[in-house]
């Protein structure tokens, strides 16, 4: 996967599926973890919900993201986000995924 790359993944325990956009956190946090920021759909019409999933030893650690305008999202890696986007960010834990389940 590269930088703005999309994919679609099914998360275990939902059977939608979810846009995946890959972007790097080389330089961030001392780490050289790769993360995605999956969309989903849960929110209201014209909003989006987003996780930012740092990648560590086959886990992911989600992250919440505030609701945002779903057009912010399309298609655009993370560094290209409007200012007003990134300030939305929300490091608040909701839960580990097994990347070898999402990802598969």
């Amino acid at each position: 996967m590269r930088r703005g790359e999309i994919w679609h993944v099914a998360p275990r325990r939902d059977s939608r599926l979810f846009p995946v956009l890959l972007v790097s956190t080389d330089g961030m946090a001392g780490g050289t973890d790769r993360s995605v920021v999956v969309l989903s759909d849960r929110a209201p019409v014209g909003a989006a919900v987003a996780y930012t999933v740092r990648m560590s030893n086959g886990w992911a650690l989600v992250y919440s993201i505030q609701s945002v305008p779903a057009s912010a999202f399309v298609g655009e890696p993370l560094t290209t986000l409007p200012a007003d986007v990134m300030r939305a960010v929300d490091l608040t834990l909701i839960e580990w995924l097994d990347l070898a389940d999402v990802l598969r």
